[in-house]
């Protein structure tokens, strides 16, 4: 399956850790559909989510060693990185939201 197969089937996977984080109070139901309407915030999600779901793909063995190797690599370094970039996001877009609620009272 493609990715963009894979992708229009996804539904809410690639934003699962942020619903996850309204589930456990960081944030509540209503910011969570909010912050899910920010179209860079819902790109870097999706980034996120194909990344993973390509690291997962490269345990497969349709892909040959000396090519698999260098990919693996490269998948690993940017994806720590990336989810951190994601969750920086989501931080200061909680803060500016809270912020502009706080100043609007």
């Amino acid at each position: 399956m493609t990715f963009q197969n894979r992708f229009q089937y996804a539904g809410t996977k690639p934003y699962g850790n942020e619903r996850d984080r309204a589930e456990a109070g960081e944030m509540t139901r209503h910011e969570y559909e909010l912050l899910a309407l920010d179209d860079t915030y819902r790109k870097l999600a999706e980034l996120r989510w194909l990344v993973s779901e390509f690291e997962r793909e490269l345990g497969g063995g349709d892909v040959d060693e000396e090519t698999r190797v260098p990919l693996a690599h490269s998948v690993a370094e940017a994806a720590v990185p990336l989810s951190e970039a994601v969750n920086y996001y989501v931080d200061r877009w909680l803060e500016a939201h809270r912020a502009a609620q706080t100043s609007e009272a």
